[in-house]
């Protein structure tokens, strides 16, 4: 009962193989890939840069004033 605990919370070495506990499901990745290429050809299309070094917009944050 140990080993088949381990694998359902996917702990490696607990009679679970370490493949089985960080793989995606395949489809999950295809899904990902295909819409990271969407992403890309709309970013492309507005002329807007692939990375930004802001994750939030820095337009919409309300900061404190410098002291």
């Amino acid at each position: 009962a140990g080993g088949s605990l381990g694998c359902v919370w996917g702990v490696p070495g607990r009679g679970c193989p370490p493949w089985l506990t960080f793989s995606h499901p395949p489809r999950l990745t295809q899904w990902a890939r295909r819409e990271a290429e969407i992403q890309v050809r709309e970013r492309e299309r507005l002329g807007l840069p692939l990375l930004t070094s802001n994750y939030y917009d820095p337009a919409r944050l309300s900061l404190p004033p410098p002291e």
